[in-house]
C-alpha cells in the first residue's frame, strides 16, 4: 500500500525542551510530514496559526498554553523518555503515526431542554431544576421536599413502567400520582434526556451511571444539542446479511455491546453502540465502515511507522493511563517499539495484522482492560503459525519479550483488492510458499462449498455469492475457497445440493472446479445450449421437448401444436 506522506502545511506538531532530556531538534529532522515548531519550555502562552486543522502537542502543558480550534493529539514526550529504550526512535514513530489523520464523520443531535430523572436524590433534583425544564419520577417522601413543585413530580405507584423512543424524544409510561395536578393515572411523560442511576438499558440519551451526579452533568452538558461521532456507516448494496427473503453473513451481530441486529433484511444500529469498531473489522467485505479511525486510515498509520525488523505496537487509547501509572515506578525500560495508537483493540482486522507481519514487523498489541473479541487477531495468529511463524502476541507493558519473535520478513510490496476479503487472500497467497505445517484451521471467518449430485447449474448459487466465490464457465461451477465468507447464502439452492463446512483449509485455498455436467446440443441447430441433469428434470414437467434451444424451440412448438391440430382435424373427418 503507498505511504500519503507528503508534507501537509495544514498540520503541526509542538515541541518543546523544557521538561524532556531527548534532543527536540533531532526529532524535528525526521518528522518531514508537517512544519515542527520546537519551544524552549512549556510555561508561557504562544499563538498557533489559525489556519491549522490539525495539531500534534508533544507535552501535555503545551495543549493548554494556546487556543486553538483544530482537531488534536497529544504524544507525552515526558512518558516516551521514562518508558521506554531508544525513546527518540519510539517519539518519531508515535509521532509520524499520529500525524496521520483524517477528520471523523459528526452529526448534530438535538436534544431539547426536557429532562427527565428517576431516581430520589434530592440533591440531584436540585441542581437539574436550575439548568432544565424538569419531571421527577420519585419515592413520595423525597417528593413532599420538592414542595411546591416548580417541577412536576410524578411519585409511581411501582416499578413497572417503560420508556421508548430515541434521544431527543423519549417516553417514559408510569403507573402513580402527579404531585402538581393531584391526579392518579397513567402518565406519558416526554423529554429528551432521561437520567436513570443504576439502570442496565443501554441507550444514547439515556445516562445510567452509579454516579448521580456524573449522570446530571452529562446531561446538563447535552442539552439542546451536541455533536456526536457517527461511529458506523454500513453499505446496504456491499452488505450481505441477506439477498432476496435468505439470512446471509451475520459476524457484525457478535458485536461486543449488543448493538447490531438483523431487520428486515438490513444491519440496524441500536443505541448502545460504544464505537468500538469490531462490526468493522470483522465484517469481510468492508460494507461496514468505521468513521473513528477508517480500514485504508490504519494501513496508512502502519506504513508510516513501517520498518523491516522492528516491532510495531498496536496501542489501545485508554490503555495509555495503564503506562502512565507504571511510569511512576518503573524499574525495567520497554523496549524500543513503533506505536500506533487505535480507538480500541477491536478495530484492528486480521487485515491490518497481517499487513504489518508481511512487511517484515513482529505485532504486539497492548490492550485496556475492558474485555476484547479477539476473532480477528487469533485468527491472524493460527495463519501465521500454519507457516511456522510467531511474530503477533498480545502483551502487558510489565512483561514484553521480543526476543523469540519471528517473522515472515518483508515479502509485500502492496496490496489490492476491492474489499478486505481479497486482499487477505492475496497476502495468505503470499504466504503459500513457506511450508505448511496444519492445512486446517477452524473458523468462522472461511467456508468450503460442495455441490453433490442432483446439480443443474441453474446459477443461483452464483447469483447469491456476494465475493464471487462461485462461479459458472460453460459446464463447470468453481469455487474460489479463499474468497468465501462461509456467509450460506448459497444454501438457497433449489437442489438442496450444496453444502458449506466453515474452515479455512490452506491445501484447497485456491479456486477449483466442484461440479461438472455435460452440455446437450440442440438437434435442430447444433448450439449447447442445456445440461444433462437440467434437461432430465425439466423434461419431466414439460409437454414440448427442451432439447431444443431457446432460437429453434418456438418453431418446433408451433409445428407440434400443428401437427396436434391436423391430426384432431383428421380424426374428426373419419367419424
Amino acid at each position: 500500500m503507498e505511504s500519503e506522506q507528503d508534507f501537509s502545511d495544514d498540520k503541526c506538531v509542538i515541541l518543546c525542551k523544557g521538561c524532556i532530556k531527548l534532543k527536540p531538534e533531532k526529532i524535528a529532522n525526521r518528522i518531514e510530514e508537517a512544519e515542527t515548531i520546537i519551544l524552549e519550555d512549556c510555561s508561557k502562552d504562544f499563538n498557533l496559526r489559525k489556519d491549522l486543522k490539525y495539531v500534534v502537542f508533544c507535552c501535555p502543558a503545551l495543549y493548554h498554553l494556546t487556543e486553538h480550534s483544530a482537531f488534536s493529539k497529544i504524544v507525552d514526550l515526558r512518558l516516551i523518555e521514562k518508558c521506554f529504550k531508544k525513546p527518540e526512535e519510539v517519539a518519531i514513530a508515535w509521532i509520524k503515526s499520529s500525524l496521520i489523520f483524517e477528520p471523523p464523520d459528526v452529526k448534530a443531535v438535538e436534544t431539547g431542554y426536557e429532562v427527565i430523572y428517576i431516581g430520589n436524590n434530592s440533591d440531584v433534583i436540585s441542581e437539574l431544576s436550575e439548568n432544565t425544564k424538569l419531571c421527577v419520577i420519585t419515592s413520595g417522601e423525597v417528593a413532599e421536599g420538592l414542595y411546591p413543585f416548580r417541577t412536576r413530580v410524578i411519585v409511581p405507584e411501582d416499578d413497572n413502567f417503560s420508556i421508548s423512543g430515541e434521544v431527543g424524544n423519549f417516553v417514559v409510561n408510569v403507573k402513580g400520582t402527579d404531585l402538581t395536578t393531584n391526579r392518579k393515572g397513567n402518565f406519558s411523560l416526554k423529554g429528551g434526556q432521561i437520567i436513570f442511576p443504576g439502570s442496565e438499558i443501554k441507550k444514547e440519551g439515556i445516562h445510567t451511571f452509579d454516579d448521580e451526579f456524573r449522570c446530571a452533568l452529562n446531561a446538563i452538558k447535552n442539552l439542546g444539542s451536541y455533536l456526536r461521532i457517527e461511529p458506523i456507516e454500513i453499505d446496504f448494496d456491499v452488505c450481505c446479511t441477506s439477498k432476496s427473503g435468505f439470512e446471509g453473513c451475520s459476524l457484525c451481530l457478535s458485536c461486543p455491546s449488543g448493538a447490531l441486529l438483523r431487520e428486515n433484511g438490513k444491519i440496524r444500529i441500536k443505541g448502545s453502540c460504544t464505537g468500538c469498531g469490531y462490526c468493522s473489522a470483522v465484517c469481510p467485505v468492508s460494507a461496514v465502515k468505521y468513521s473513528i479511525m477508517p480500514s485504508d486510515l490504519l494501513m496508512r498509520k502502519i506504513d508510516a511507522v513501517s520498518s523491516e525488523g522492528k516491532t510495531i505496537a498496536f496501542i489501545c487509547e485508554d490503555s495509555l493511563k495503564k503506562l502512565y501509572r507504571m511510569s511512576k515506578g518503573m524499574k525495567k525500560k520497554i523496549p524500543e517499539v513503533l506505536p500506533v495508537v487505535v480507538p480500541c483493540i477491536n478495530s484492528i482486522s486480521e487485515l491490518h495484522y497481517l499487513y504489518a507481519a508481511l512487511n517484515g514487523m513482529n505485532v504486539l498489541v497492548f490492550p485496556c482492560d475492558s474485555e476484547h473479541k479477539l476473532t480477528n487477531f487469533e485468527i491472524t495468529r493460527k495463519i501465521l503459525a500454519t507457516f511456522g511463524f510467531d511474530c503477533i502476541r498480545i502483551v502487558e507493558f510489565d512483561n514484553i519479550d521480543i526476543k523469540k519473535l519471528r517473522n515472515p520478513g518483508k515479502i509485500l510490496k502492496n496490496v489490492e483488492g476491492k474489499n478486505k476479503r481479497e486482499k487477505l487472500f492475496r497476502m495468505i497467497n503470499l504466504l503459500m510458499k513457506y511450508p505448511v505445517k496444519k492445512s486446517k484451521i477452524e473458523t468462522e471467518l472461511f467456508g468450503i462449498v460442495e455441490v453433490n449430485e442432483g446439480c443443474t447449474l441453474c446459477m443461483t448459487c452464483t447469483f447469491f455469492c456476494p465475493t464471487g466465490a462461485l462461479r459458472k464457465e460453460n459446464e463447470t461451477l468453481y469455487f474460489n475457497h479463499g474468497l468465501c465468507i462461509a456467509c450460506g447464502l448459497c444454501l438457497a439452492c433449489p437442489e438442496n445440493v450444496i453444502t458449506l463446512n466453515k474452515v479455512l483449509d490452506f491445501e484447497k485455498i485456491g479456486e477449483r472446479e466442484i461440479y461438472k455436467d455435460e452440455v446437450l446440443k440442440c438437434p435442430s441447430c447444433g448450439r449447447p445450449h442445456i445440461t444433462k441433469s437440467m434437461y432430465e428434470k425439466l423434461s419431466k414437467v414439460s409437454k414440448y421437448s427442451i432439447l431444443f434451444c431457446s432460437d429453434c424451440r418456438p418453431k418446433v412448438i408451433l409445428e407440434a401444436i400443428y401437427e396436434e391440430m391436423m391430426k384432431e382435424e383428421g380424426e374428426e373427418r373419419n367419424e
